[in-house]
């Protein structure tokens, strides 16, 4: 134990005792709870912020501090709760409502995101990381041409700051013409030099357009982190899939217009996991007709990478959707069922983001008997993760196996992680 540590466990003791002694004290609560925090006793120090919060419910700074916990240990429904009461409290604090928007991106909650980041702006107009913050919500709205003027502003605010290119690269990003893309990234990586992620996507960038013995310097570095070579093996999986590359886009929106307008053939309109909602409301803006959505609202029913079984639930609670959104709550081995039973028609597309490679599995054998040549699939976590070959991919594989179903590979995203096949041909079965 460190000097530093032997103090702190020392006033720990000091303050309990007095906390015993005089329970209603919100000062000995509050300095325990700073104190276990420090000592990395959270649960503890979470109690004691409750505590004092019973006693003192408008003390900001024990609201904002419990906040910060329970976002840490993503908790992200009870930390903008935290919050919302603080900032119901005194609106001037910028920090507060930053706070606040970095947990609605957590929950995938991105229009309340936007004006949380707004808000900050105009308290402080020079936060360049709410900026850049700002610039990403904006991003996954499909919101463009605003979220490039934040980005290019966040940067100049701040020239050291990398986060802005790294995204910028990514909205800029051209199939045919990759140099503004490239720069934003040279720039990224001029001010990190020892950002695996940013040589991974110049190399791949540099492969993509045909730089092979660029990419090589950027790709083969001595000590990789996991997720390096993660990313490094599914670009090795897509580039040696097929003759001709799909293509290669920067963020969701510019993916899911793209499989759409490629999903030519008459049928249903399909989403596997909805959460909050964000995907879908974008694909029901680009489709006419029903769109169809299906999850437990649960949240997921393993754990996963380093998200626990249960992380994002809404508490059975629907998400706002637009009217011609159904949506089918439940878990997929109990409402596809049902749902196939009524829709027997071809499925003209699928957007799946289920992580897990049993949900993934669940839903490709419940849906393949209407799965026909020209279905359009998109997979929301195919790549970018370290567990990649273990889930939506090995689940796809199977199926797509079993089924003997062919296929091609339209498009990707690495930034977002999605992957979009088309189905080209069905096994017929006499």
């Amino acid at each position: 134990m460190s000097q530093d540590e032997g103090d702190h466990q020392e006033a720990i003791s000091y303050l309990i005792q007095a906390n015993q002694a005089n329970p209603a004290n919100t000062q000995i609560l509050f300095q325990l709870a700073v104190s276990c925090n420090r000592m990395d006793m959270q649960t503890q120090a979470i109690d004691y912020y409750q505590q004092l919060l019973s006693i003192n419910p408008h003390q900001i700074e024990g609201l904002c501090n419990l906040g910060n916990l329970f976002q840490k240990n993503n908790q992200t429904l009870k930390a903008i709760d935290c919050y919302n009461r603080a900032i119901a409290l005194n609106p001037t604090i910028a920090q507060i409502h930053y706070n606040l928007g970095v947990c609605y991106q957590a929950n995938f909650q991105p229009e309340k995101a936007i004006s949380s980041f707004r808000t900050v702006l105009r308290l402080d107009n020079k936060h360049a990381v709410a900026l850049n913050n700002l610039g990403v919500s904006l991003t996954e709205l499909g919101m463009i041409g605003e979220a490039i003027s934040c980005l290019r502003k966040a940067q100049k605010i701040d020239s050291t700051y990398a986060d802005p290119l790294f995204n910028l690269h990514a909205i800029l990003l051209n199939p045919e013409d990759l140099t503004e893309s490239i720069h934003c990234l040279e720039m990224a990586l001029q001010l990190e030099p020892a950002n695996q992620s940013y040589r991974f996507f110049l190399g791949l960038l540099h492969d993509y357009r045909g730089d092979s013995a660029i990419a090589k310097r950027y790709f083969e570095i001595e000590q990789t982190t996991k997720a390096f070579q993660a990313d490094l093996t599914a670009w090795q999986f897509i580039k040696q899939f097929q003759k001709n590359l799909p293509v290669i886009h920067g963020h969701a929106s510019q993916v899911l217009k793209y499989a759409l307008q490629h999903a030519v053939v008459q049928g249903l309109v399909l989403e596997f996991g909805v959460f909050n909602g964000k995907s879908i409301r974008m694909i029901a803006d680009l489709v006419e007709g029903p769109v169809h959505g299906f999850d437990s609202f649960e949240g997921i029913p393993e754990d996963w990478n380093h998200e626990k079984a249960g992380s994002y639930s809404t508490h059975q609670a629907l998400p706002d959707v637009p009217g011609n959104v159904s949506l089918h709550p439940g878990w997929f081995h109990e409402s596809i069922p049902e749902f196939i039973k009524k829709e027997s028609s071809a499925i003209r597309f699928m957007n799946i983001d289920c992580d897990l490679y049993s949900s993934t599995k669940i839903v490709l054998s419940l849906m393949a008997a209407q799965v026909v040549a020209g279905t359009v699939i998109v997979f929301d976590e195919y790549i970018g993760n370290t567990s990649w070959k273990e889930d939506e991919h090995k689940a796809f594989q199977e199926v797509a196996t079993q089924h003997n179903w062919a296929y091609k590979l339209l498009n990707f995203s690495f930034m977002t992680k999605q992957l979009v096949v088309l189905i080209e041909s069905v096994a017929t079965f006499l």
